[in-house]
């Protein structure tokens, strides 16, 4: 499991509660929901249902050349769950993710350079734009959405987090990405970097 997001759900409400969760070693994207009603404690996982959303590409076999679907943004207004396809360098999109009974046919939002093994993402707070990070060459690519859930998103910029080349998968260093906003609300972007084993902060 390397790849995490929750969709806000309130327990009673509508969407009720549901984490959404990767599998590298199968590809495989899932749901786990049907929590209790009291959660005054925190919700139980050991008594939800688990539900298969989808399959994307996977490569390797353990944690040295696991290639597999990592990154994961929810978005509410029409619950969808964004995923890296990292194998194919593409990013897709599952819509009625909290309520489907059955797998889904994901849908292509972006494909190809500057995508390059992408594994962490995160949503820019000040746009909707996705930010994504590559451990093929270490760079943060900007993507913003399309208006249609046909449409293709097109790539707004990219920026080098870590010049160190990467060679065979010796030195991809970026995994995790949050971002959020400063006091002042410009946009704070935080990566962890395994390079140098530090979590590292791009601002304005």
């Amino acid at each position: 499991s390397w790849g995490q997001a929750f969709n806000n759900g309130t327990v009673g409400g509508t969407p009720a509660p549901a984490f959404f969760d990767t599998n590298v070693l199968n590809g495989n994207v899932y749901r786990l929901q049907g929590f209790p009603a009291t959660v005054s404690s925190g919700p139980n996982f050991a008594v939800a249902k688990i539900t298969l959303i989808g399959t994307l590409g996977h490569a390797g076999t353990n944690n040295n050349d696991v290639v597999g679907p990592q990154g994961m943004v929810y978005v509410s207004t029409n619950d969808t769950l964004y995923v890296v396809d990292a194998v194919n360098n593409k990013i897709v999109s599952f819509t009625g993710v909290s309520t489907a009974t059955a797998a889904i046919q994901p849908t292509v939002v972006f494909s190809g350079t500057p995508l390059n093994q992408p594994a962490g993402m995160a949503m820019n707070p000040l746009n909707g734009d996705l930010l994504i990070v590559n451990q093929g060459d270490n760079n943060l690519i900007e993507l913003s959405l399309p208006t249609s859930t046909m449409g293709q998103a097109t790539v707004v910029g990219t920026k080098t987090l870590d010049p160190t080349a990467v060679v065979s998968g010796t030195g991809a260093a970026l995994f995790g990405l949050t971002a959020t906003k400063d006091a002042s609300g410009n946009l704070v972007v935080y990566f962890t970097n395994d390079n140098s084993n530090t979590v590292q902060v791009l601002k304005k």
